[in-house]
């Protein structure tokens, strides 16, 4: 797993919706750590897995770059 810090990425987003349109716009998952939290939830954090082939990683990554350059411009 590798966790993104959606604050320190400049992402003025909360992890339950930047994962929720990583997913919708970008087709791409990611893991909203809030879920771990029973209480005082970390929201600036999103997990990402690699259990995938190399091709569909690079493809994500194309897509998330995407991703990230039409979140800067909100």
């Amino acid at each position: 797993m590798f966790p993104i810090d959606l604050t320190a990425s400049g992402i003025a987003l909360d992890d339950v919706t930047f994962s929720n349109r990583l997913l919708d716009e970008a087709g791409v998952a990611a893991i909203s750590v809030s879920a771990f939290y029973a209480e005082d939830p970390v929201t600036n954090v999103v997990r990402l897995c690699f259990a995938k082939s190399d091709a569909t990683l690079d493809a994500a990554i194309e897509r998330m770059a995407g991703f990230r350059r039409a979140v800067g411009k909100e």
